[in-house]
């Protein structure tokens, strides 16, 4: 039984009741029905929390391999800037 079919059906056992039972009853039942939806409403925004938390778990995912690619970049970068520091070195040294 999921939880809307409980209130559902408290709900029509309430307005079954609601003239031969004590107002005890009644007060119990919507206690009851509040709980339920209490529930429900926090597993909405549970699942709400939990999409939320995999849209960001993705974003960092991709974030990361930019980061590693960029890393990356900035080697070959740097590589590159060695080289060419020693063949201004080079050339220097020639035209000495």
């Amino acid at each position: 039984m999921t939880t809307l079919d409980a209130i559902e059906l408290i709900k029509i056992a309430k307005a079954e009741i609601e003239w031969e039972y004590p107002l005890d009853y009644q007060i119990a039942f919507d206690e009851a029905i509040k709980a339920l939806e209490e529930k429900l409403t926090l597993a909405e925004k549970v699942q709400e929390l939990e999409q939320t938390e995999k849209a960001i778990e993705e974003k960092i995912k991709s974030q990361n391999k930019v980061n590693i690619e960029v890393g990356k970049r900035l080697a070959d970068y740097e590589k590159r800037i060695d080289q060419l520091e020693n063949e201004v070195s080079c050339l220097r040294r020639r035209s000495i």
